[in-house]
């Protein structure tokens, strides 16, 4: 999902994951939504880039609208 879409979702109360192919955007996007995001470096153009999608603990109730 788009950054503005994770900021109005985190500030309603939700969890995200975040996926992009580069770390250190990721990881500074991950840390400019704060808390209710969660940051995972995958490629969703390759097969192998989506199975490298892990949901752990912290995402463990996971609902997708």
């Amino acid at each position: 999902i788009g950054f503005a879409a994770a900021r109005r979702l985190i500030d309603e109360g939700a969890r995200v994951l975040i996926t992009g192919q580069d770390q250190a955007r990721v990881a500074a996007a991950a840390k400019a939504l704060g808390h209710g995001a969660v940051g995972v470096v995958a490629d969703q153009g390759q097969d192998v880039g989506t199975a490298a999608l892990v949901v752990g603990p912290e995402l463990a109730r996971l609902r997708v609208a």
